[in-house]
């Protein structure tokens, strides 16, 4: 009978440990599994330059513009047969310039200063397809607005010379009386210059 008691209560120690061996928490579909961390270093990302307290524009990077406007060339007979027979262009020279105080202007702009006044460029434009009457569109006449800044009269001067473009022949080819006026008076006129030229 004693026997029997024993194996009863080892039996009954072996169940309840199997049990416990075998119990398992319960299995959340929504648990991912964790994912060991990476070490390893990141590419590396370019980033852009901050500038800080990045200097303005210099004043002479601010350009100031002269209005377009348009010269009428009227060639004489003789001047458009030696110009197309000698395959020969024409140019119109465009010289802007205008007045200042000498004692006024900064050091580094007096040397702008010539015998008409204070200039503020030159400007070339060159034909090759001829005509009785040739059309020059003047565009982007250009300069530092510092230079415009510092003129004592705003109305400003305008020269036109106008010559063969030398391709045939090293010496000009037709004479024009020049063009001279101002601003003001371009503007009377619609933008448009009428100009004659004939054979040398």
């Amino acid at each position: 009978m004693k026997k029997m008691l024993l194996l009863g209560g080892i039996f009954a120690i072996l169940f309840l440990v199997g049990c416990k061996k075998t119990e398992q928490q319960p299995i959340d579909d929504n648990t991912e599994a964790p994912v060991e961390a990476e070490h390893s270093v990141p590419e590396s990302t370019e980033i852009p330059e901050v500038k800080l307290n990045e200097e303005p524009a210099k004043t002479e990077d601010v350009t100031a513009k002269f209005p377009d406007f348009e010269i009428n060339l009227k060639l004489s007979n003789a001047a458009l047969k030696k110009l197309t027979e000698s395959k020969e262009s024409v140019i119109a020279s465009v010289y802007l310039y205008g007045d200042v105080d000498e004692n006024e202007i900064p050091a580094e702009m007096k040397s702008r200063i010539d015998p008409t006044g204070f200039s503020l460029g030159t400007f070339d434009f060159e034909k090759t397809d001829l005509s009785q009457n040739t059309i020059f569109e003047i565009r982007n006449l250009t300069f530092p607005k510092a230079y415009y800044d510092v003129l004592s009269n705003k109305d400003i001067h305008y020269n036109i010379n106008i010559y063969s473009g030398r391709k045939s022949s090293e010496d000009n080819l037709i004479r024009a009386l020049s063009a001279e006026g101002n601003l003001s008076d371009l503007t009377e006129t619609g933008n448009k210059i009428k100009m004659e030229a004939d054979l040398l």
